[in-house]
């Protein structure tokens, strides 16, 4: 039997367990599109594109120049990568081993005089990129520019975004900064850029140039770099005060070697600087199964002369040559030859040990002037305003996208479209990539349950339990602390009987044992009256 108290208490875990299970399941692990509000499209935002209406074809231009044979299209991701975000569309290059050149027109030019800069876009390598750039080029404002005739050469303000290839592996920030003295413009590239994300997700790369003259990076909304646009590019902003006088020239007589040849030591005479480093082993003797007249390596037999040989063109044909089949079971073939060993004669070259100079003056440099082409531009952030957005690459692989291009001023307004656009999407890639990984692990598990014996089945329910607790410790948790928990409610509250006293249950059973004497007492006395009685009678 079983006390209320036990019911209500179980029921009561129970339901708990129930209630925490269920809302587990209600939690949404992701949002099925990715939404942005109109809350981007007011004047401190300068650009934003995310390719989803078809109105992109009425502001991007593609280059006419014979260089750009890259086509572009918007389309959702590669059908055969495993954790494409159903629904995305985004501008993807098709060709391999291409030139591509597009873009598009601001809404308005920057101006960068009294406000930060930020540009933000999306970069998927759908083909692992092992030769290429996915960056986009901010074209400096020019009001005559046509979008159909832009070629590498078209100025550009800022250079911003991947580019791997061979020894390179960088995150490109590259400026063009105009000399006030000279009006000329000259590239300044970030020292120690950060390095791409080379996989197949899609990553987020921002930019933030602000008017303090600081800058930051951030990859997946992290930072990655920061630095100031006065120190941490080369060639730097500002040319240096002094210069070297070219019309200096080191003395006849300066000594700038530290330490020079002892003149008053003497080669040895027993030096020998002719001796070898290496001589033949006079010990050494040909194996026995060495086949001298065997070539080491004869004419190819399965290879014939082709029928559209041409000697006077082609030349001569001569068959390829492979090892000899002869020489592969014994020590070699051709003529013999000791082996080399270390000549212990050798020395080599003969030099002087070195002393210090008593004549060193240090190194000798010229002597500074005035440098004619100083200036100070304390202000680079002020850089040329940007009229229109490209993308002018070369790379060997195909399918790179783009996607949710933002420019404006508000760096947090950048994260809240990242949030909405490139969060949702990255979330559900990892998703659909962990559901593709799991299937690809029961498919092993099954595997092993089906053909590794009790072993096999051991470990396969090993394995699901510790999934199980990664995937839902709470619930975990919950149905391991029920299985402990219920028994011990079930022990402590069901109806005892209480315990009597010793002395008590030795009395009754006296007592006990008195009647049962009594009546057995009483048995044998009717039996003997009814055996006197039948003597009686008889």
């Amino acid at each position: 039997s079983s006390s209320p108290a036990y019911g209500t208490l179980t029921m009561r875990v129970v339901f708990l367990l129930c209630a925490i299970a269920t809302l587990s399941a209600l939690v949404p692990r992701f949002q099925a599109a990715a939404v942005y509000d109109d809350q981007f499209s007011d004047s401190s935002v300068l650009f934003l594109e995310t390719f989803d209406k078809e109105t992109w074809r009425d502001r991007w231009v593609t280059s006419t120049d014979s260089k750009y044979g890259g086509e572009w299209m918007v389309q959702g991701p590669l059908a055969e990568l495993p954790n494409g975000a159903p629904g995305d569309t985004m501008l993807v290059g098709q060709n391999a081993a291409q030139h591509y050149a597009i873009g598009a027109k601001l809404d308005k030019p920057t101006d960068q005089t009294e406000s930060d800069l930020v540009v933000q876009y999306d970069v998927r390598l759908q083909r692992i990129l092992e030769c290429g750039g996915a960056y986009l080029k901010l074209l400096s404002y020019d009001p005559e520019l046509e979008l159909e005739s832009v070629k590498d050469n078209t100025p550009y303000t800022i250079m911003f975004g991947p580019d791997k290839c061979g020894a390179t592996n960088k995150v490109h920030f590259i400026f063009r900064h105009q000399n006030p003295l000279s009006g000329a413009y000259e590239e300044k590239h970030l020292v120690n850029p950060p390095l791409v994300k080379s996989d197949q997700f899609t990553h987020v790369y921002t930019l933030i140039v602000r008017k303090d003259n600081t800058f930051e990076i951030l990859i997946d909304q992290k930072s990655a770099r920061t630095g100031n646009l006065l120190e941490d590019f080369d060639p730097p902003v500002n040319p240096p005060k002094e210069m070297n006088d070219p019309t200096d020239v080191k003395p006849e007589d300066w000594e700038d070697d530290e330490m020079i040849p002892d003149s008053s030591v003497t080669k040895p005479d027993d030096w020998d600087e002719d001796a070898p480093p290496k001589i033949l082993d006079e010990g050494d003797e040909k194996p026995d199964d060495w086949l001298e007249e065997e070539p080491e390596f004869i004419m190819d037999p399965t290879m014939q002369r082709p029928d559209d040989w041409d000697d006077d063109e082609d030349g001569e044909w001569v068959a390829p040559t492979i090892p000899n089949p002869k020489c592969e079971d014994v020590s070699g073939c051709g003529t013999w030859k000791p082996r080399m060993i270390p000549n212990p004669a050798y020395k080599g070259k003969w030099t002087p040990p070195l002393i210090e100079n008593p004549k060193y003056k240090g190194p000798w440099t010229p002597r500074q002037i005035p440098n004619p082409d100083y200036f100070e531009d304390l202000e680079p952030h002020k850089m040329t305003p940007i009229g229109f957005v490209g993308i002018e690459i070369w790379t060997m692989q195909d399918s790179i996208a783009f996607d949710n291009i933002f420019i404006g001023d508000s760096p947090d307004r950048a994260a809240k479209f990242a949030e909405q656009t490139w969060k949702v999407k990255y979330d559900e890639e990892n998703r659909l990539q962990q559901e593709k990984e799991e299937e690809e692990r029961m498919k092993e598990r099954l595997e092993e349950y089906n053909e590794g014996g009790f072993k096999g089945k051991v470990s396969y329910y090993v394995k699901m339990t510790g999934d199980l607790y990664k995937e839902h410790p709470i619930m975990f948790v919950g149905i391991t602390a029920l299985a402990i928990i219920a028994p011990l409610v079930f022990l402590l509250t069901r109806p005892t009987v209480p315990r009597k006293d010793k002395d008590v249950n030795k009395e009754d059973k006296e007592e006990e044992e008195e009647e049962e004497q009594e009546e057995e007492n009483k048995g044998q006395e009717g039996e003997e009256e009814e055996e006197e009685e039948e003597e009686e009678e008889e």
